[in-house]
């Protein structure tokens, strides 16, 4: 890579860490792209350089974020990545994990999982998709896909928000998923298996980051 490149990189990851930052201070719908270019210290017109408009960056900083949760939620439950309930549970743990170690970071997630800011992009089809096999397997409630993937981005959003200003309690994690498995529709006993089998996944996966 030439030092031209090497620049350009540095500078398009600067730009998209003062939109996350600012977002998560703020939410999206302040954003501006000065106060974008002024934090990464750059001209205006070097926003352009790197983004089509304001919609395109705040596409590629929410996509490059969900990105990472997805990589995490993979990496916890290896062969089990197409299970329904534990891909809901485990990814509700990751975020309560998030809101542990990385407050700023949490908070822009809960911004993100607004219906100002999500893109309709691929990742969202893929929740969908998640949600129709749960339906499929008889283990989700049998009602509309994107009305059960807006109700669990809200309580999902509302808990992080709620958690983010306070200090999480001990059992937040448990609380969020099964929150997220009832709302949803999955039975009690399912749900409670969907409950000791993620987090026991999500316990193996934070011993092994250490």
């Amino acid at each position: 890579m030439s030092r031209y490149e090497r620049r350009k990189k540095r500078t398009h990851q600067a730009l998209l860490a003062a939109g996350l930052t600012a977002v998560a201070s703020h939410g999206p719908d302040d954003l501006t792209i000065a106060q974008v270019t002024d934090t990464a210290d750059v001209g205006l017109g070097t926003f352009y350089n790197h983004f089509a408009d304001r919609a395109a960056f705040l596409e590629e900083l929410w996509d490059m974020h969900f990105l990472l949760v997805d990589t995490d939620i993979d990496a916890v439950l290896g062969e089990h990545s197409t299970d329904p309930i534990l891909r809901f549970a485990v990814a509700a743990g990751i975020l309560v994990h998030q809101i542990r170690t990385d407050p700023m970071l949490a908070s822009f997630t809960a911004h993100a999982l607004g219906p100002e800011m999500e893109p309709d992009t691929h990742r969202a089809e893929l929740v969908r998709e998640t949600i129709r096999r749960g339906i499929e397997q008889g283990v989700f409630a049998d009602r509309d896909v994107e009305l059960s993937r807006r109700l669990t981005l809200g309580i999902t959003r509302q808990f992080i928000r709620h958690h983010v200003e306070t200090e999480p309690t001990e059992d937040a994690e448990r609380l969020l998923i099964d929150c997220v498995l009832m709302v949803l529709g999955v039975p009690d006993t399912e749900r409670e298996e969907g409950i000791c089998r993620s987090m026991q996944m999500l316990d193996s996966w934070r011993e092994n980051r250490r």
